[in-house]
C-alpha cells in the first residue's frame, strides 16, 4: 500500500482558475517526467494535473461562469470539477458551482492499487442576497481505478448567520487509512462545531468499498460509476 498525500489550492478575493486551464493538456511530457520523480506535489504548482503513477492523472478544472438570475438581480456562479486521466481515458468524477467569491482546495489522502482517496472543500460568500453570509462544504471521495466506481461521502454543510460570524461547524482535519488485519477502510473526520467542541466523524467501508458505519448514515452515501468523458 502506498499512501501519497497532495493539496491543490484555488483561491482569490474572486474565484479564480487561473492557474488551471479549461482544457487540460495531459499530454505535458515534462511536468509528466517532474512528477514521476517526485509525485507528492502541490496540484498548483504546474497548474494542469498531478500525476499519481503512470497511468493515472487527477486535476481539478474551470468549467467557467454560470449567470443565475433570481428575484433581486443577477449573479454568477463558478463551474468546477475534479477530472481523471485512467489509462489514457478522461473521467469527470465530480461537478459543482460555488459563488464568485469562493475558495475551493483538494486534497488527496490516500492512493493503493484500488482507490484513490481525495476531500474537496469549499468556503464561499454569498453576499448577493438580501442578507449575505458564508458556506462552508466539504465532501469526500474515494475512485475505484479498477471499476471506475465513485463514492461519494458528504462532510460537513454549514452557513454564517453573516459575513463576520463563524460557521456553525467546520472541518478541523481528516485522515484515510487501512486497517489490515480487519480489511477495513477508516475515513476520520474531526468536525469543529459553534460551541468549539470537536466531534469525531468516523466512515468505515469493507474491501469491497461498502458502507458499513457512517456517522452520517450509509443511506447518504453516493455510488455511481463513470462514463468516458
Amino acid at each position: 500500500m502506498k499512501i501519497l498525500k497532495s493539496i491543490v489550492i484555488i483561491s482569490s478575493s474572486f474565484f479564480s482558475l487561473s492557474c488551471h486551464a479549461k482544457s487540460v493538456d495531459w499530454n505535458d511530457y515534462q511536468q509528466s517526467a517532474t512528477q514521476i520523480k517526485e509525485p507528492v506535489l502541490f496540484l498548483d504548482q504546474f497548474g494542469r494535473f498531478s500525476q499519481l503513477n503512470k497511468n493515472l492523472k487527477l486535476s481539478l478544472v474551470d468549467y467557467g461562469d454560470k449567470n443565475k438570475k433570481y428575484s433581486g438581480g443577477d449573479y454568477i456562479l463558478k463551474s468546477y470539477g475534479v477530472e481523471v486521466l485512467n489509462n489514457q481515458k478522461n473521467y469527470i468524477l465530480y461537478q459543482g458551482t460555488v459563488p464568485l467569491k469562493s475558495t475551493v482546495d483538494l486534497k488527496i489522502l490516500y492512493q493503493d492499487k484500488k482507490i484513490v482517496a481525495f476531500r474537496i472543500r469549499e468556503f464561499s460568500e454569498l453576499d448577493y442576497v438580501k442578507r449575505p453570509y458564508k458556506k462552508f462544504i466539504s465532501n469526500f471521495f474515494i475512485y475505484n481505478k479498477l471499476s471506475n466506481l465513485v463514492i461519494e461521502a458528504p462532510v460537513v454543510n454549514s452557513s454564517s448567520t453573516n459575513l463576520e460570524s463563524d460557521y456553525g461547524s467546520i472541518l478541523a482535519g481528516d485522515n484515510f487509512s487501512y486497517i489490515k488485519e480487519e480489511k477495513k477502510y477508516l475515513y476520520n473526520a474531526n468536525i469543529r462545531e459553534s460551541n468549539r467542541k470537536i466531534n469525531d466523524y468516523k466512515l468505515i467501508l469493507d474491501s469491497d468499498l461498502k458502507c458499513l458505519t457512517f456517522t452520517l448514515g450509509c443511506e447518504n452515501i453516493n455510488y455511481r460509476n463513470f462514463l468516458e468523458k
